[in-house]
């Protein structure tokens, strides 16, 4: 239970001193839980879950989340690198990044611009990749199939591989996955229509190449490639109870290349630069009509539309750590982020002559640069006063949304005897808009609409204040957090006469709540987690947040049983893991109305043979209970019902 944490500060620290509120998952544990993608860590990471709409996992965070389909408002650290798809700076949380490579994953909840910038908002997910200690090379695979109860029974294939190779020289990883499932055509919205049928099909890609010089006159510079890529159904359609096409997909596609420099000196002195470049696509195709629908349909809008944009980003960033004393740590960083949108679209439509109309995506260029320091003192009061103060200013540069924005953060840890300590912070953040708002707003004001008046978009503010009591020993870690946060200037999709652009909401959303979180270990082999959250978002008129869950449960019981039969290991290990939301909020239909919530109950069993080779087998929803999503208030999104995946893994 020694749990030591990056992400909060950029320096390992123990989750006693960390300055912020952060849940760490090693991957002991997630292979225990058999949870290998960061949508199904957040579903049981206190403060946090994961919701499907349009056949997109976005996250939920203390009562509040991204607008639509764009999960924009979190930000998502590889090795130190910044991943997001560039033209919403949208964090993939699925199966294109399988978790298999992962040393740690670290959720931090709470503001965290300061540090990280305009994505940080509700958010950030640190995963620090697997490293070998020794010279040589280590190898594990890991593959799955299953299959669901629900409509076709669908199918799902999984492939995860990493390979870690180190010598004198340097330190090398290529990690892979491949994943593929059919749809499961189960029934969505509020009613039983055949025409309206999930298709949540998937499939994905993901690369993650690297090296790292580790002696000589280049030691410290390392290069890298990261691809993720995935290709399915909307899953539903874009209207509540509207036809779901087959020929309904998106395609997300982010490819990062980069350099870095990192190295430390004497006198504690820390160097860590990058420069990278993210080209991103993104590609719908959309079609509203059944067969049947279309023969009756006497308008002139579009009966089959696709776009695909392309996002060109650059970003450098350098920064300093200095640490003189033991006590006394500062940090200082500059950052530029310069990224440009553009590509094409092709309305099909009725009633015109010729039947199609083709346009270009206006391209939309966003600049920011921006310089951040922090500094760390620890003062000898009780066992230590742990004192963290910093800020960021960022520039942004756009038609239509130049910035200038300070975000401060304050923390103070004291550390109490037996284990104990006491933490409380001030963060902000800001998300600014980016080459995708400004680019559908340009689009849209080109139209010249009678009625529709286009604005000039501000970044969307951010501000949270946390107070926590810890408990941490060999066996135990335990916390008690109560938060209040502002959210202004909300910067969200507008539809006015059928028409979408972006604005910025007037007034404030504010949101309270209490999230408790434990973990314990024992020596017999059996450990658990158990945690609770609470959180009510408002917004400037006192209505509740429509869609999001009011009171979140997660436990788990994990039990490793291993012995050894004629020489050779063998055993059991399992996870039995609940998860409970009481009820969702409905605010579109009157700040007391509720939809109702889920319970959960997922199963992991490995059964190591010798010490390379593993069976799995896992089974979800073991219930099969029937639950879907609410989308505006109404049930629209089908939880999966039970699955069943068997799978193997081989170390070398």
């Amino acid at each position: 239970m020694a749990i030591r944490v990056t992400v909060a500060s950029k320096s390992e620290e123990s989750i006693l001193d960390v300055p912020a509120n952060v849940t760490v998952y090693s991957a002991q544990d997630i292979k225990a839980l058999g949870y290998y993608t960061l949508a199904d860590l957040a579903n049981i990471t206190a403060g946090y879950s994961s919701y499907t709409i349009y056949g997109e996992k976005v996250f939920e965070t203390r009562g509040q989340k991204a607008g639509s389909f764009n999960n924009n408002k979190h930000l998502l650290l590889i090795d130190g690198i910044p991943v997001s798809h560039a033209r919403a700076n949208s964090l993939r949380a699925e199966e294109e990044l399988p978790l298999l490579f992962a040393r740690q994953v670290e959720f931090l909840r709470g503001p965290a611009s300061a540090l990280y910038g305009v994505s940080a908002f509700f958010g950030v997910l640190n995963i620090r990749p697997r490293e070998q200690e020794q010279n040589g090379l280590s190898v594990e695979t890991n593959a799955q199939v299953g299959a669901a109860t629900g409509g076709t029974h669908q199918a799902t294939v999984r492939v995860m591989s990493s390979a870690v190779r180190k010598t004198e020289d340097g330190e090398s990883r290529l990690n892979l996955g491949y994943f593929e499932r059919g749809s499961s055509l189960d029934f969505v919205g509020q009613s039983d229509d055949p025409n309206n049928l999930y298709r949540d099909r998937r499939r994905s890609i993901f690369l993650d190449l690297s090296h790292r010089v580790t002696s000589g006159l280049l030691k410290g510079i390392g290069a890298g490639a990261i691809v993720l890529y995935k290709d399915g159904g909307m899953g539903e359609g874009f209207l509540n109870g509207n036809y779901t096409h087959d020929r309904n997909n998106l395609t997300w596609l982010t490819a990062v290349p980069y350099l870095r420099y990192t190295r430390e000196f004497a006198h504690g002195l820390r160097v860590n630069s990058y420069l990278k470049y993210n080209y991103s696509i993104e590609k719908g195709e959309y079609a509203p009509f059944s067969a049947e629908q279309l023969q009756s349909y006497m308008g002139t809008g579009p009966i089959w539309s696709s776009y695909e944009s392309r996002t060109h980003d650059i970003e450098f960033q350098a920064e300093l750590h200095w640490q003189p004393t033991r006590r006394i740590g500062v940090d200082l960083g500059v950052n530029v982020d310069s990224r440009q949108d553009g590509g094409t679209a092709l309305d099909v439509t009725s009633g015109r002559i010729p039947p199609y109309e083709t346009y270009d995506i206006d391209d939309s260029r966003v600049t920011i640069a921006s310089v951040f320091a922090q500094y760390k003192h620890e003062l000898p009061l009780l066992q230590g006063l742990l004192l963290t103060a910093g800020g960021r200013v960022d520039i942004g540069t756009s038609v239509g949304a130049s910035f200038t924005h300070f975000s401060p953060r304050l923390a103070l840890v004291q550390r109490l005897p037996q284990h104990f300590a006491l933490r409380a912070t001030y963060g902000t953040a800001l998300r600014s808009p980016n080459v995708k708002e400004l680019g559908l707003n340009k689009e849209t004001g080109a139209k010249n609409i009678p009625g529709i008046t286009i604005p000039n978009l501000d970044p969307e503010t951010f501000q949270s204040v946390d107070f926590a009591f810890l408990f941490n020993n060999a066996y135990v870690f335990a916390a008690l957090n109560g938060f209040y946060n502002i959210t202004a200037n909300a910067l969200d999709g507008v539809n006015t006469m059928n028409v979408n652009y972006f604005a910025n909401q007037p007034g404030n959303t504010t949101a309270w709540g209490v999230e408790l979180e434990a973990r314990f270990r024992t020596p017999v082999k059996l450990e658990g987690f158990l945690n609770y959250s609470f959180a009510l978002a408002t917004d400037s008129q006192n209505r509740e947040l429509t869609d999001v869950p009011s009171h979140k449960l997660n436990a788990g019981l994990l039990y490793s049983l291993l012995g050894q039969v004629r020489g050779v290991q063998t055993g059991l290990r399992t996870a039995v893991v609940m998860r409970w939301i009481k009820d969702y909020r409905a605010g579109v239909l009157g700040v007391d109305q509720r939809f109702p919530g889920n319970f959960l109950l997922d199963l992991n069993f490995i059964v190591p043979i010798g010490r390379s080779f593993d069976v799995n087998l896992q089974a979800r929803n073991v219930l099969d209970g029937s639950y879907k999503i609410p989308k505006n208030g109404l049930a629209e999104t089908p939880i999966a019902r039970a699955e069943l995946f068997g799978g193997v893994s081989l170390r070398l």
